[in-house]
């Protein structure tokens, strides 16, 4: 079973960020979730931020297992898909996870690569840009992944 869990948990390998969703109803949900970090260590996706999700909350008969969970990782998120409960919290989580992800950054381009403002209007979100003499001053959000022909242009 684990291997078959493991090739659907290959695809964790292109995430920016993981969501591990525990069944908190399950009696081996610690188990499950034991399992899953093992599997995600074996395929080297550990260091990527993760959000944890005890869902089924509706369900749970014991929170032992639960608090149990919250002792291993915190914060775990409560929610119930069934019910809509956590689900407000889940989705500030995920923005504040790509928030992190995406920190706001200034560069100043040369007038002549409009070339790298199309790739961070492409893979970025532009907070503000201004043409200068000096050059086009861009304020963005952009992954760090995209980044790479923007850093000689990064203002300090």
């Amino acid at each position: 079973m684990v291997d078959a869990f493991k090739s659907t948990l290959e695809e964790a390998k292109y995430a920016d960020f993981l969501i591990i969703v525990c069944d908190a109803s399950h009696p081996d949900m610690l188990a499950n979730y034991a399992t899953t970090i093992e599997v995600l260590e074996e395929l080297g996706c550990t260091d990527k931020p993760a959000i944890v999700l005890a869902n089924k909350m509706d369900l749970v008969q014991d929170e032992f297992s639960v608090s149990r969970l919250r002792s291993l990782y915190n914060p775990v998120i409560e929610t119930s898909i069934k019910t809509g409960a956590g689900i407000e919290e889940l989705l500030k989580q995920m923005g504040e996870t790509l928030h992190e992800l995406c920190p706001t950054t200034i560069y100043v381009l040369p007038n002549s690569r409009h070339d790298l403002v199309a790739h961070i209007h492409r893979f970025g979100q532009v907070e503000s840009i201004d043409y200068t003499e000096e050059g086009i001053v861009v304020k963005t959000r952009i992954q760090n992944r995209f980044q790479g022909p923007l850093h000689p242009y990064r203002h300090a």
